[in-house]
């Protein structure tokens, strides 16, 4: 069953690039953004690309992901994510993703 995930305070600029980048390519903003979301779900997260190092290595220890400091599990948990110049926001500007179950 397919979900529905809510992106809140999105910068006009982002707005405007992610518009236009999905009229270039005959989608409408909601297809564009999903396609893009599912390429960015393909990728490996960097506890996987750590595991199959560790595996491709031949470790014979099991291998441990790197535990996150007390600032950081508390930053993962507050479902922000940071906008940086690259994505045509300000550095340091925050959207909130919710996730509608």
């Amino acid at each position: 069953m397919a979900k529905t995930i809510q992106i809140r305070n999105v910068p006009d600029s982002v707005h405007r690039r992610l518009k236009s980048r999905a009229a270039v390519a005959e989608k409408t903003l909601s297809d564009y953004v999903l396609a893009e979301i599912e390429c960015v779900a393909a990728l490996p997260t960097r506890v996987e690309v750590l595991e199959r190092i560790h595996v491709a290595r031949g470790s014979l220890s099991p291998f441990r992901p790197p535990t996150l400091s007390g600032a950081n599990a508390i930053r993962s948990d507050r479902r922000l994510v940071t906008c940086d110049a690259r994505l045509g926001g300000a550095p340091g500007q925050e959207a909130q993703i919710d996730v509608v179950r």
